[in-house]
């Protein structure tokens, strides 16, 4: 096993979902859109009338297009810094996101940045105890699988992380799911919608898009 990636990889799951880590998890919405929107004196849900500020706020925020597209560079530089690239990859990350117009460009530089993150993980192998493990859990196969799509793989095949077929691809579900949860009741305690994001819009119905935007600094 390759000791360094291994290493950080139980540092950023342990930091998901220990219980001691609740510094990670503390205002971090206000942390995020501190600047962009004027959240940092919005106080927590005491009153119905404070939470219904926070809410108009957030609506005003989501409505306006330089507003939303200024607080998703804020989230994506934030995951960017965290993945720890090497300086002028990292530099260069930042320029490009610097210069997104749209929230899509603005997506853009995040996939970009985070295929060359997972690009670490390329001939990463795992021991287990024993020699119950099949042969294809001891090598890396990729955060994503692709697989077909629809009830019954009617649709065309696309990159998902759901239905892990590896270990590590289920421990990373797992801390996200864990940090997932968690995050929604900040952002409700916090007075705000869930459901209404900036760098996860509306494209999906039901998605609790600001709870993504959130968690999103934490899935490198």
């Amino acid at each position: 096993m390759h000791p360094a990636p291994a290493v950080r990889h139980r540092w950023r799951l342990a930091r998901l979902t220990a219980p001691g880590s609740r510094s990670a998890f503390q205002c971090p919405v206000k942390r995020q859109l501190h600047g962009v929107v004027q959240f940092a004196e919005m106080p927590c849900t005491d009153t119905a009338r404070a939470a219904l500020a926070g809410r108009l706020k957030q609506f005003e925020a989501v409505s306006d297009p330089k507003k939303t597209v200024a607080i998703a560079r804020v989230i994506v530089a934030e995951k960017i810094k965290a993945e720890n690239h090497a300086r002028p990859i990292e530099r260069a990350f930042l320029a490009d996101l610097q210069a997104a117009k749209t929230t899509d460009d603005v997506r853009h530089v995040e996939a970009k940045a985070a295929q060359v993150w997972w690009q670490q993980w390329d001939e990463f192998t795992m021991r287990f105890a024993g020699r119950a493990a099949p042969a294809e859990w001891r090598s890396w196969p990729g955060r994503y699988i692709g697989r077909r799509q629809g009830k019954l793989g009617e649709l065309v095949a696309q990159s998902t992380a759901r239905d892990a077929l590896h270990p590590m691809q289920a421990m990373q579900n797992y801390a996200v799911e864990i940090a997932t949860g968690r995050m929604t009741r900040v952002v409700i305690a916090r007075g705000l919608d869930p459901a209404f994001g900036f760098l996860h819009d509306g494209r999906k119905p039901g998605r609790l898009s600001l709870v993504w935007d959130c968690v999103e600094p934490l899935r490198s």
